[in-house]
């Protein structure tokens, strides 16, 4: 038989043929067999009652019939060529095996392929490996490495997501000038790019746990140094096999629903064995399974499986690790046929053959105690065994082949082809696998198991068990580990939890593979079984992407008592912080609800001071957080100490806003734009500036709302009439005005300030208004010769008069003062009204000559200027009776602002209310 490679998979311990440790959770190996085929098969066992030939008929399968009838064998279970079906596929000594790492190919990870040449003695001087993707590309990989007759290709990790075909590998052999060429076209090899494929950092990148392994001659697996070493073993003497070396430990059980797909199998009684196969080794799945069996089906329920799929089976099984193969069929024959039958390799001194017979032998008493009539075990000599059989001898794993009874025996269809029936000899084909492959055969337990010492530190367990050490193992294997008990003095499971996170990540928080690891690898790699009492190495890293600029698991874990509560598994005394997933809830969860991942990075501050990032980023919280991690740390930004927003928006669609618009005025000012644009994550408060500012564009200039402290609309509106008479009340044109035009034509956008109010309350004294007019006119200007006689014969007298009937109606002092002296000339009168009239206002007086209207006292005729002034300011009802007598024919509250008067009081009156305001605000601050 031709030495073949393949590959050794336990635990983290994956062996992969490339250049780089890759570690490959599920591989896919073809091997094809360069042997000579038997087209036809003789058994070496007969029954008691009969010697029957088995033909290689392929319409009957094998039976040994009491009334000497020859039943016949199906060709699935006959048939020991592997040759591929169809003359345009790849002949049987083509290659002796191809091997594919990733059948599911994660994004960003290299593929590895590697492939035997038929001829041990070949040497390889290159290869090239063809393959087309599913979109239509056609692609050549050159070989990576070769060595003797093996060669291997790593390629992919800038490939597009998708699926690829191999199509076809070309190679050239040493001192042979022609171009030999694989056809892989109609073999169906594949793999796919698939972005939910997950390739755990940890285990691929700059991993040195992963290891390629080879087989000694006596079937041990040894470690090769190197991928070299292993090409270079696998063309020697040895064969790896994928299965545990120890036969007695298998642990992964191949289950082969017999036909299938385009193959019903045998017929009969209204049932098909193809159905009848498939429920039988789901039982048998299920109840393995429960035991703590990882269960490995050699087909689907439903699919399309070619008439010769029997020959792969065992192949496809062993790729995935099987290391125990059983065959599960109906048998068909006379009517009086009856009972079960298991078909074994002959034992021959190999410890996989002789598993096979006691494992036949158990399930035929298992069978038999359900009812079943005993035909046999039988032992299938070399050269005349069923394909699935000689596969699995081959491989170098215990086989068998189950006749549960036959199809074409009513009693049988009756008693056992029921769906409860099937789930019965689905569960004592179980409970044989399970009695031969028991866990505590799996593996050497000494590691971490002592009898005594556990019975003495389990009471509950001595009592159970009675203090038999064999039964304490049982419960170890069975409970104990799972509950975390703790099996010898020197293991501690827990400390071997917290120290390795190469196994956390492979194992997660199943406990019970960590006692296996350190049992079957830790203690021979020199890991340390105690003393580690805090969990380290946790992991900050997923996807490619290294999130410790932003996150420290012990921070996330000290400050976020909900996480840790939620990702730590209480498994009897034990806490296993499953630090992976405490990882996945700051980049799925924490992140998004602003969570602090680490003491140096605040994503608030980050928020606050980054103007650009929020232009870039909005409120998409995360987006901060890996920006950091990605490139602001790099980039030198700070990760803290910033505790207010910076750099607000004052400019949209190429306008500069801010001279009528400062964000923190905004914001202070409009408690309701606050509210609506400051985003709650958990403890942040995100203020989108960008909203803000379009509030105040869309919203805010057409509501009057004022933007900051230097721009008042009410007062730029109210200022300027030639702009009233243009925009009228549409406020957000003022502002725009403004911004466009009335800034550089010196135009005020301040607001009116209380100097410039006409109704108000005054501060000014008789004494100080009458020491400011002295000092503007001096004495003599006063005419008490002519008011003395109205009721004012002195400046103090007049003063005190303009005070009280100003303050009567609320019109400030100062400013019936200012505009008395301006309408009279510092009560010089001169003009078409003269002194006597008492008409300081100029009311009804016209540039044509027209003087006016008298009033018979200063009091009476300030009262009138004051109410006069009142009617323009306010819409307030007046005090006192009127003596206005042009009161009704002024629109009310119309100029609340002194340069409101221009026009109105005076006209054209151009700087007349601000001539009213200077002296105002000169009579206020004089201090004689």
């Amino acid at each position: 038989m031709k030495r073949r490679l393949r590959l050794f998979a336990v635990f983290v311990a994956v062996a992969v043929i490339g250049l780089n440790p890759l570690i490959a959770p599920v591989s896919t190996a073809y091997a094809i067999n360069g042997e000579s085929s038997q087209q036809d098969l003789t058994a070496g066992v007969t029954d008691s009652a009969n010697n029957s030939n088995l033909a290689s008929d392929s319409a009957s399968s094998a039976s040994t019939g009491s009334q000497g009838a020859s039943d016949n064998l199906a060709e699935e279970e006959i048939d020991s060529s592997v040759a591929l079906d169809g003359g345009s596929h790849v002949s049987t000594d083509s290659y002796q095996y191809l091997y594919i790492a990733y059948p599911q190919l994660p994004v960003g990870v290299d593929q590895v392929i590697a492939f035997a040449t038929p001829n041990d003695s070949d040497v390889i001087v290159d290869a090239t490996l063809k393959l087309e993707s599913t979109t239509g590309y056609t692609f050549l990989v050159k070989s990576s490495a070769v060595n003797t007759n093996t060669a291997a290709f790593q390629f992919g990790k800038d490939y597009a997501e998708c699926g690829y075909d191999l199509i076809s590998i070309t190679y050239h052999l040493q001192g042979d000038d022609a171009e030999h060429i694989v056809d892989l076209m109609q073999c169906g090899y594949a793999f796919d790019i698939d972005a939910s494929a997950v390739a755990d950092d940890d285990l691929v990148e700059d991993n040195t746990n992963a290891s390629v392994y080879y087989s000694d001659d006596s079937g041990n697996a040894i470690q090769a140094a190197s991928i070299g070493d292993a090409l270079v073993a696998a063309n020697g003497e040895q064969s790896l096999s994928l299965a545990s070396t120890t036969v007695n430990g298998a642990y992964v059980i191949a289950l082969d629903p017999g036909h299938g797909g385009m193959d019903p199998g045998a017929q009969g009684n209204g049932k098909s064995e193809a159905d009848l196969t498939w429920k039988i080794a789901v039982a048998c799945k299920v109840k393995l399974e429960q035991y703590g069996f990882k269960v490995v089906m050699s087909r689907d329920q439903y699919g399309t499986y070619g008439g010769n799929d029997f020959l792969y089976r065992v192949q496809r099984c062993v790729s995935q690790g099987a290391q125990a193969f059983v065959s599960f069929h109906i048998n068909s024959g006379g009517s009086g046929a009856h009972g079960a039958e298991v078909y074994a390799p002959t034992a021959n001194g190999s410890s996989y053959t002789q598993a096979s017979v006691e494992l036949a032998q158990k399930v035929m008493n298992n069978l038999h105690a359900l009812g079943l009539s005993y035909r046999g075990v039988f032992q299938m000599e070399l050269g005349d065994e069923f394909a699935v059989i000689r596969c699995a001898r081959e491989q170098g794993i215990p086989g068998i082949l189950i006749e549960h009874g036959f199809i074409s025996n009513s009693g049988d269809v009756w008693n056992y082809f029921s769906d409860a029936g099937c789930k019965r000899l689905g569960e004592a084909d179980a409970d044989a696998i399970i009695a031969q492959f028991p866990r505590s055969s799996w593996m050497d337990y000494s590691a971490v198991f002592d009898a005594d010492y556990y019975l003495k530190n389990n009471p509950d367990v001595a009592k159970w068990a009675n203090n038999d050490n064999d039964k304490a193992l049982q419960h170890f294997i069975n409970c104990g580990m799972a509950e975390g008990r703790r099996g010898n003095e020197a293991f501690d499971v827990q400390s071997y939890y917290n120290e390795y996170p190469d196994l956390r990540a492979a194992f997660g928080t199943d406990i019970v593979r960590y006692y296996e690891h350190y049992a079957t690898f830790g203690k021979g790699e020199g890991r340390h079984p105690s003393g580690c009492a805090s969990i380290k190495g946790m992991r900050t890293s997923l996807g490619g992407t290294d999130y410790s600029a932003v996150y420290d698991p012990e921070h996330y874990l000290e400050h976020n008592a909900d996480v840790k509560g939620c990702y730590t598994k209480k498994v009897g005394a034990l806490s296993l912080i499953d630090d992976a997933a405490v990882l996945r809830h700051f980049i799925n969860c924490g992140m998004a609800e602003g969570r602090r991942g680490n003491e140096a990075f605040d994503v608030q501050s980050y928020y606050n001071e980054y103007p650009d990032l929020r232009a870039a980023f909005g409120t998409d919280i995360v987006r901060y957080y890996e920006h950091y991690a990605t490139f602001g740390k790099g980039e030198g930004r700070h990760p803290s100490g910033c505790a207010s927003i910076k750099g607000m928006r004052t400019s949209l669609g190429g306008t500069d806003y801010s001279a009528v618009y400062d964000p923190e005025h905004y914001l202070e000012h409009n408690a309701d734009v606050k509210g609506c644009y400051t985003k709650k994550v958990g403890a942040l408060s995100l203020i989108d500036d960008a909203a803000v500012l379009r509030h105040f564009i869309n919203c805010g200039m057409a509501e009057g709302r004022r933007g900051n402290e230097a721009f008042d609309v009410q007062s730029y509106k109210n200022r300027y009439t030639d702009l009233q008479i243009a925009y009228g009340n549409r406020l957000d044109s003022y502002y725009l005005h403004y911004l466009t035009f009335g800034f550089y034509e010196g135009r005020s956008g301040a607001p009116f300030s209380n100097d410039e109010l006409i109704m108000g309350v005054s501060f000014v004294n008789f004494d100080q208004m009458a020491g400011y007019y002295l000092s503007k006119v001096g004495m003599g200007v006063y005419p008490s010769d002519i008011l003395k006689d109205k009721g004012a014969g002195t400046i103090i007298e007049f003063c005190k008069t303009l005070i009280a009937e100003a303050s009567f109606e609320g019109v400030r002092p100062e400013v019936l003062f200012a505009q008395v002296m301006i309408e009279t000339g510092w009560l010089r009168f001169g003009g078409n009204v003269s002194a006597g009239q008492c008409n300081f206002g100029g009311l009804g007086s016209t540039d044509s000559g027209v003087a006016g209207a008298s009033f018979d006292s200063v009091g009476i005729g300030l009262r009138a200027q004051a109410q006069h002034l009142k009617a323009y300011a306010s819409t307030d009802p007046l005090l006192g009776d009127c003596v206005d007598p042009r009161f009704s024919m002024v629109k009310r509250g119309s100029a609340q602002y002194l340069t409101q008067l221009n026009g109105k009081w005076a006209v054209p009156g151009e700087g007349y209310g601000e001539h009213i305001a200077l002296i105002a605000r000169e009579l206020s601050c004089y201090v004689g």
